[in-house]
């Protein structure tokens, strides 16, 4: 523990790499803006049904509604995490996140669908739940899942990030798995926009490791990251430059 001028200690304070919290916020506004934009624009208008055989073959399950919920709490503690990995590992996994995004909104434009969720009429907690969530989470924009898209996502980037414990990368992949049922099970999405999510995250992921993609989006991060920390404001909160060729 180091001392200050004055010989008290002080306490260790957590460093984030300075890519970190510009591209975040850049990452989140990207999503939100990917997600209700479809939303505001295409209400109104003719929506898909994608229903099959098997979907009427799955039982609501209101309890699973948890599951459907931790996942929207995991998603900025495992975004954080992941991009606060080392220059590369972290523009791969928001370059991904980027990528996706915009299929997903292409999706949500180009094929919109809706789907009609059954009428919550049991009492208990779960039930109770579950209505809140139909209330704040309305049954539009479901082609891909964005649920299972950045749940497989988080995996992704938790597996390969090398500091990573295996009880972690082995807890993302049951969670993500969890996730892939509950969306099913309390009547959010059909079934094909489950494997519809967990291909976009993962074509996504690998295009995010080519070198050209990669380059166009360091390209672009790196500009974000020099107007979030000008000269003066970095020698000021006492950041470091990156050396060149990181």
């Amino acid at each position: 523990m180091k001392k200050d001028v004055g010989g008290k200690p002080q306490k260790p304070r957590l460093a984030l790499p300075r890519h970190t919290l510009p591209l975040m916020v850049v990452t989140w506004a990207w999503q939100l803006c990917a997600f209700y934009l479809p939303k505001l624009l295409m209400d109104g208008r003719p929506h898909h049904d994608l229903a099959t055989a098997a979907d009427a073959l799955v039982p609501l399950a209101p309890a699973t509604v948890v599951i459907y919920i931790a996942a929207l709490a995991s998603w900025p503690f495992c975004y954080l995490y992941c991009a606060a990995q080392e220059k590369e590992r972290a523009y791969r996994f928001l370059c991904a996140e980027f990528l996706a995004k915009l299929i997903c909104m292409t999706c949500f434009f180009l094929l919109p669908t809706a789907i009609v969720r059954p009428e919550i009429t049991g009492s208990g907690f779960f039930n109770w739940l579950l209505r809140v969530v139909y209330w704040f989470d309305t049954p539009t924009n479901l082609f891909p899942s964005i649920h299972c898209l950045m749940n497989w996502l988080c995996y992704l980037g938790v597996r390969d990030a090398p500091g990573a414990p295996r009880w972690a990368k082995a807890g993302m992949l049951v969670f993500a798995l969890a996730v892939f049922v509950s969306v099913a099970t309390v009547k959010q999405h059909f079934l094909v926009d489950v494997p519809a999510g967990v291909a976009t995250a993962q074509l996504c992921y690998a295009l995010a490791g080519t070198r050209g993609v990669r380059r166009v989006y360091e390209k672009a991060a790196d500009k974000i990251v020099a107007l979030a920390y000008p000269p003066r404001t970095c020698r000021r909160a006492g950041y470091e430059r990156e050396e060149s060729g990181r």
